[in-house]
């Protein structure tokens, strides 16, 4: 799983900043844009988000891309070959968005 850290928010909030015509921005409407950004991620995408053209300074989209270093990678201690549902007892597969059971369908 990938998650935004504190210099991918410190990324976001300068891209914000910079490029928005809005001034100024509570941690929760930053906290939107990094939920935009790992969404991206974990669904094998690459780190951004988009300021819509209508909400630029510049009146065209903006493509914000974070460093490398912005978000983190957590790995889970797990056998990623499928093993029917008997893993289900090993974590909470709801809870945790398992990549196994989205890429078997169970």
């Amino acid at each position: 799983m990938k998650t935004v850290n504190d210099k991918g928010y410190k990324e976001i909030r300068g891209y914000l900043s910079d490029l928005h015509k809005q001034e100024t921005f509570t941690g929760a409407e930053v906290s939107q844009f990094a939920a935009e950004v790992a969404d991206a991620l974990n669904d094998g995408g690459s780190p951004m988000f988009v300021i819509a053209a209508s909400e630029s300074k510049s009146g065209v989209d903006e493509i914000c891309i974070i460093d490398d270093e912005g978000y983190d990678i957590e790995y889970f201690d797990m056998d990623p070959t499928p093993r029917g549902r008997n893993h289900h007892n090993t974590h909470d597969c709801e809870r945790y968005a398992c990549r196994i059971c989205v890429a078997f369908e169970h």
